[in-house]
C-alpha cells in the first residue's frame, strides 16, 4: 500500500484555488485518488504515463492535471507536481500550480526531488498520509519542530 507526503504549500495553495477553481480542484484530487490506488494496484511509476490525466516530467516527477468531468465551462489548466519513491511506496506530493507558475512549480518540484535523491532533502512540512486519508505521524525535518 502507498502512503502520501503532502507538503503543506501544497495545502495551502489548495485551499486558496478551490475556492476559486473548485471544478478543477476537485478534478485534480480524484485524479491524485486514482494515480495512488493504481500504484497501490502494482502499477510501475513509469506505466501511470498512461492515465490520460498523467505527464510525465524531469527527474522522475509526474504532473497530474484537471482532466475529468467538464462541466460546460473550458476548465482552467492545473498542474500536481508528485513524485513515486517506489523504495518505500511513499507519494511524494510537492507542489500545485496552474499555466501562469508552472516553470516555478516544476523548479521547485525537480529541486525537491534532486534534494530527496541526494538524501539531503529532509522533508520538513509534510504530512504523511494513508490512502484511505488518516494521518500518519507528522514528518519532522530534525531541527524539533514538525
Amino acid at each position: 500500500m502507498w502512503s502520501l507526503e503532502v507538503q503543506d504549500a501544497v495545502e495551502k495553495r489548495f485551499k486558496r484555488f478551490e475556492k476559486k477553481w473548485q471544478h478543477e480542484m476537485t478534478n485534480v484530487m480524484a485524479n491524485l485518488q486514482e494515480l495512488v490506488e493504481a500504484l497501490s494496484d502494482g502499477v510501475r511509476p513509469e506505466q501511470l504515463k498512461q492515465l490520460r490525466f498523467v505527464r510525465s516530467e524531469p527527474q522522475g516527477l509526474l504532473a497530474i492535471d484537471e482532466t475529468g468531468p467538464n462541466k460546460g465551462t473550458k476548465p482552467v489548466p492545473f498542474r500536481l507536481y508528485v513524485y513515486p519513491d517506489e523504495s518505500v511506496h511513499l507519494l511524494h506530493v510537492i507542489t500545485l500550480g496552474n499555466k501562469d507558475t508552472q516553470k516555478d512549480d516544476l523548479d521547485e518540484a525537480q529541486t525537491f526531488v534532486i534534494g530527496l535523491l541526494r538524501g539531503k532533502q529532509q522533508p520538513t512540512a509534510g504530512v504523511q498520509q494513508k490512502v484511505d486519508g488518516s494521518h500518519a505521524a507528522p514528518v519532522k525535518d530534525g531541527s524539533g519542530g514538525n
